[in-house]
């Protein structure tokens, strides 16, 4: 026999639900029942979730007794006509459980899945000889799975990626409207305090619970054409900023030529293969191209950084290039 943490099952089948009595099933049939309900001969369509509370509430509830021999038979032997017949007849807890988040999310039926999930979990984990009723250790588990849906769900930006503002995201509107029956404001360091948690944490979970994501593309309003996103800064400088940079790196780039024209080759080289170079080579590499040792190079250096600063006084006023930092030896 199967074990109950390795069987796989679903809630969807054709036999009846009074096969839960019987021992498992052979392989060849199948395990999970589905109620036979009439031909909808109304005039209006039942939308999804109608359809399916009608099909839910077809499965009669479970006593206490028949949920203990149910799971004792699920734990014991593996079989898993129990299991469904223990989860079919507590479909109807979940429903009422998801009822409970309808005003914090709108489809029903995305929370009932969830729940379903974490129902067949609690069969999973369910321990009949506690002496515990498995609807009541089932509440904890279809909770737990719709809270982490809400959680996970809410917003494309994730905010509840700690405990602290998990805790927030389930208790903020809660302990809001405590204190305002009280008559206090719920001002983010109250909330905070009573939370044990950070104001921060208060603020942006606070934000994200007040507005819901918008796309950029959408439009500002009904038969407007303009988009969110042209309400955007523009994150490019401006024109004006634009032509005043390239002006500048014109003349500077014009300064540079006129200064290295009256070099000789050597300095030539050390100024435009390093000073100026924006890959610059090391004191190494350029002394051993004019075969001199290294620290000879460096004074070359030296001498022609003390003339390029003369150069600037005298004939680039106004410009602070900062030629303290710009040759820096390679690692």
């Amino acid at each position: 026999m199967a074990r109950p943490g390795s069987t796989t099952w679903t809630l969807n089948g054709s036999t009846r639900p009074g096969a839960s009595r019987r021992k498992a099933a052979p392989r060849s049939t199948s395990l999970v029942p589905v109620p036979v309900i009439a031909a909808d001969t109304s005039l209006a369509r039942l939308d999804p979730l109608s359809r399916y509370l009608r099909e839910v509430s077809a499965y009669s509830l479970l006593t206490a007794e028949e949920e203990r021999e149910l799971a004792l038979s699920y734990r014991r032997d593996g079989d898993v006509q129990s299991a469904v017949r223990l989860a079919t007849g507590n479909l109807r807890l979940v429903v009422s459980i998801a009822f409970q988040y309808r005003s914090t999310w709108q489809n029903v039926l995305d929370l009932i899945q969830e729940g379903n999930v974490g129902l067949m979990k609690a069969i999973e984990r369910f321990d009949p000889h506690r002496g515990l009723r498995f609807s009541t250790y089932a509440t904890w588990w279809v909770k737990a799975y719709m809270l982490k849906y809400l959680l996970d769900n809410w917003s494309l930006v994730k905010f509840g990626t700690s405990n602290a503002r998990r805790k927030v995201f389930f208790n903020l509107r809660r302990e809001q409207e405590r204190l305002r029956l009280k008559g206090a404001d719920a001002r983010p360091a109250d909330l905070a305090r009573q939370l044990e948690v950070s104001e921060k944490d208060v603020v942006e979970v606070g934000q994200a619970l007040d507005f819901k994501d918008a796309s950029l593309d959408a439009p500002l309003g009904e038969g407007a054409t303009d988009t969110h996103a042209s309400l955007l800064p523009a994150v490019q400088p401006a024109p004006d900023e634009v032509v005043a940079e390239e002006e500048s790196r014109r003349i500077l780039r014009e300064q540079f030529a006129r200064f290295a024209a009256e070099l000789a080759p050597r300095e030539k080289a050390v100024f435009q293969d390093r000073l100026a170079a924006e890959d610059p080579l090391t004191l190494q590499e350029l002394a051993d191209r004019f075969k001199m040792t290294r620290e000879g190079m460096r004074q070359v250096e030296k001498r022609l950084v003390k003339s390029f600063k003369t150069f600037v006084e005298h004939e680039m006023t106004g410009y602070d290039l900062r030629w303290q930092g710009i040759a820096r030896e390679k690692a």
